[in-house]
């Protein structure tokens, strides 16, 4: 079976394998530039940072977890009240297999559980990034045996003892414990994070629709342009929402741009932040006949300007 499972993933790793081959350098990038010091100065010593990540690594499932916003609300447990309950109970019930029995399967499990770790606590140059939800992805399945072990140890027990009314109470209690868990994912991810991450994050599907609805109508996306500003949004977001990619007609110098695009007599699209009343007024000047549209957004604080400006 052990050479069935590699066969198989070797075969589905070839694609990959080939890029591997025909570019080392990108292919191992994320990796050196996280794992190595890659010409910067690690944060403090590479053993301390390690361990300080394995022990980050490990609370993660039910204390602290990622980060970064757009993953979860930040520094939340990687699972439930009830799921996060249930995996501290399986691996004590894992260690105690382990310290009892000398079990090997205990072994199996926890060596990959850690194996599995490894992508977010090898993150020694950027320590704040770990744990990861997306470079722990791989765990999610063993998480969730551990977890389920201490039902079945409750069911193997019922059995002996109680073998009708055993499957009852299994029965009952994994429906009760279910549907707590329910509601508490279904608050955590429909309610929490979808408000969380709306509040968190710009709004550049929006931005890249009113950009598009525009082009289709009344102009191109040749002739929309972003006016950046500081901490707001990625214009290459912006063209992706819009369906032009690539498409990347920011202004990053006004003084430079602007005379060049008042020569063009074709209609235009200006997006700017709602605070940017220096460029607001600077367009106002330039185009006397354009005028500004307030966008409302679905998030109250996400609203942008637009700034029309008709053909010649």
């Amino acid at each position: 079976n052990a050479i069935l499972g590699a066969c198989a993933t070797l075969l589905i790793f070839l694609p990959l394998l080939r890029y591997m081959v025909d570019d080392p350098q990108m292919f191992w990038y994320r990796v050196t530039t996280r794992s190595l010091e890659n010409g910067n100065t690690l944060p403090g010593e590479s053993w301390r940072i390690f361990w300080d990540n394995v022990k980050n690594a490990l609370l993660m499932f039910n204390y602290k977890g990622d980060p970064v916003p757009s993953n979860s609300i930040p520094f939340t447990p990687f699972l439930g009240l009830v799921s996060g309950g249930l995996f501290v109970l399986g691996t004590v019930y894992i260690l105690w297999r382990l310290l009892k029995w000398r079990d090997r399967r205990s072994i199996y499990v926890l060596v990959t559980i850690f194996v599995l770790l490894l992508p977010s606590i090898l993150s020694l140059e950027f320590p704040g990034e770990n744990p990861s939800r997306v470079r722990t992805g791989g765990v999610i399945p063993w998480a969730m045996l551990v977890a389920a072990l201490p039902l079945w140890l409750v069911w193997q027990q019922l059995q002996t003892n109680w073998k009708r009314a055993g499957k009852w109470m299994v029965g009952l209690g994994t429906a009760v414990l279910f549907l707590l868990a329910f509601r508490d994912n279904y608050n955590y991810y429909f309610v929490r994070y979808d408000t969380h991450y709306h509040n968190s994050l710009w709004n550049t599907s929006e931005i890249g629709a009113a950009a598009r609805g525009w082009a289709n109508s009344v102009g191109d996306m040749e002739h929309v342009y972003h006016v950046p500003y500081p901490y707001w949004v990625d214009t290459r977001l912006i063209g992706i929402y819009a369906g032009a990619i690539p498409w990347e007609n920011s202004i990053p110098d006004f003084d430079a741009a602007l005379p060049q695009q008042i020569i063009d007599p074709a209609p235009k699209l200006y997006i700017l932040h709602l605070l940017d009343t220096e460029h607001q007024e600077r367009l106002q000047l330039t185009y006397p006949q354009g005028w500004f549209e307030r966008y409302e957004s679905a998030v109250p604080t996400k609203d942008f300007m637009l700034f029309f400006v008709p053909p010649r």
